[in-house]
């Protein structure tokens, strides 16, 4: 109880006036530097002759990652498009319940993933689909027998 209490020490002025040391900082171009500039300046840490191959293959992944997250966007749209063909009667309860399910997801690892990651979201991506397809299957097809054996059982 005694922490909800008013304190009777004081807390201490901050000082504001010290200084903090500083951080090295690379340097960077001015804004009204020219290509021709940059050419001339030293660099450090930069390799000219394994640029491209780093840019070409940064560029293969990103473009590879952008493919697979399209591919697994495809399969969760195609689920929702499925739905899309019930006639209006049935639409608004089957909306109602709907809104009750949660919406598979899919994660994407981020985007420096290994090949072999994006590939396994894939596939869990398509998993999904036809282990939906099974459920509405199943839920179409079950027996009143099933249900009141379940019911009694719950009880």
């Amino acid at each position: 109880m005694s922490d909800f209490l008013s304190r009777s020490s004081e807390i201490p002025p901050v000082d504001r006036s010290a200084t903090r040391a500083t951080s090295p900082v690379a340097a960077i171009r001015a804004a009204g530097a020219k290509g021709s500039d940059l050419d001339n300046a030293p660099r450090q840490g930069f390799n000219r002759d394994n640029a491209p191959i780093l840019v070409d293959e940064e560029l293969a992944g990103a473009a590879e990652y952008a493919q697979m997250q399209a591919r697994i966007a495809d399969i969760l749209a195609e689920l929702r498009d499925r739905s899309d063909g019930l006639n209006a009667s049935v639409a608004g309860a089957d909306a109602a319940i709907r809104s009750l399910m949660p919406v598979p997801v899919v994660i994407i690892p981020p985007a420096p993933a290994d090949r072999n990651e994006l590939e396994l979201a894939v596939g869990l991506a398509e998993r999904i689909t036809r282990q939906r397809a099974q459920a509405i299957a199943a839920h179409a097809a079950i027996r009143p027998g099933t249900v009141e054996g379940m019911l009694a059982s719950a009880a």
